[in-house]
């Protein structure tokens, strides 16, 4: 799940609590805890997940929007064998 919430999460308010308790109790994990995501160095784009499967996050400056894009890369294994992994990378390169 990922969208401008317009919660700033790197200010520790109620508002923040609030919204990081529900989170939590319902299972999602903040991709980009301490990453802002705009100039103004405010965290209101927020990516979230349910996966247990290890995610990396870029965030990429750009010229078009005042707020940075966002990547999540999710590492799906899918074991074939004893003896072999296949790895498939999914980018979203349309959101990009």
């Amino acid at each position: 799940m990922l969208g401008d919430l317009n919660i700033d999460l790197l200010c520790d308010n109620y508002e923040s609590g609030i919204y990081r308790e529900v989170c939590l109790g319902n299972g999602l994990r903040l991709c980009n805890e301490h990453i802002p995501t705009r100039d103004s160095k405010t965290l209101i784009d927020h990516v979230l997940t349910n996966t247990v499967l290890p995610t990396t996050l870029s965030v990429i400056k750009n010229s078009i929007s005042d707020h940075d894009i966002q990547v999540l890369d999710v590492r799906l294994s899918v074991s074939i064998s004893k003896y072999k992994t296949y790895e498939k990378k999914f980018v979203d390169y349309i959101a990009v």
